[in-house]
């Protein structure tokens, strides 16, 4: 419960405390939380034993890496069309436009 008490020189109010349950994220991040979005993505992090919290330090550093991938390629498809060349295949593979 938050208890209030407003000077009447002042406009503002000053809260003195605020009580709240005490609630605790999950150490293991959900697989949404990593991008993940295929159906099977927690069967196949479950088989590779990295639903654990031993194993978080991997799942945020790949989801890491991915997104530095994802913006190289993002940034190097810019390039090729900035400068009016082909887009190597590899390129298509990520952006399939």
């Amino acid at each position: 419960m938050s208890v209030a008490r407003s000077n009447a020189e002042s406009i503002c109010a000053t809260v003195e405390s605020v009580n709240q349950p005490v609630t605790e994220r999950p150490k293991v991040p959900s697989v949404g939380r990593l991008g993940l979005v295929d159906d099977r993505a927690n069967a196949n992090l479950a088989q590779l034993g990295w639903n654990t919290e031993e194993c978080v330090d991997v799942l945020w550093s790949l989801l890491l890496i991915h997104i530095l991938c994802m913006f190289s390629v993002a940034f190097y498809w810019l390039l090729c069309i900035l400068s009016k060349r082909d887009m190597p295949s590899f390129v298509l593979w990520f952006f399939p436009f």
